[in-house]
């Protein structure tokens, strides 16, 4: 515009090229205008979608932290069991070999009983065959 000077305004060229010229810088900084306007929009989305993303983060963050003690209630529970089993089985096998001690004194129990049954038996046999001899007449046997 500068390079128009008042003499050359009158002529009517002039002044259709200046009303031109305006129009197009109206034009030029209604674009900009609305390029601005659609930067700043893009920006506040930017900023609306930054601030969901972080609390997604702190969500996920959270949830993280409460699966992580989740996993270590867990654990725990696995190595009590764990040591509960190892219990178990530590007493299950003490528990057998005290029965397997019983059993053998049941067995030496039963051995001697039978043995002892078999002496007396052989000890009432003896008497009843002394008995027959002394009277002589036939004595029916105990059977035991």
């Amino acid at each position: 515009m500068k390079a128009y000077d008042e003499t050359s305004v009158s002529s009517s060229e002039s002044l259709t090229d200046l009303k031109r010229e305006l129009v197009r810088f109206k034009d030029s900084e209604a674009q900009s205008s609305k390029y601005i306007a659609d930067l700043e929009a893009r920006l506040s989305r930017s900023d609306e979608s930054i601030i969901a993303l972080q609390q997604t983060v702190e969500n996920l963050e959270a949830e993280c932290e409460h699966r992580r003690e989740q996993a270590e209630v867990l654990q725990n529970r696995l190595d009590t069991l764990r040591q509960d089993g190892e219990n178990w089985r530590t007493d299950l096998e003490a528990r057998e070999g005290k029965v397997k001690e019983l059993e053998q004194k049941m067995q030496k129990i039963l051995r001697r009983r039978e043995l002892a049954l078999v002496r007396l038996l052989v000890k009432l046999s003896r008497r009843d065959e002394a008995f027959r001899l002394t009277f002589r007449r036939p004595v029916p046997l105990l059977h035991l």
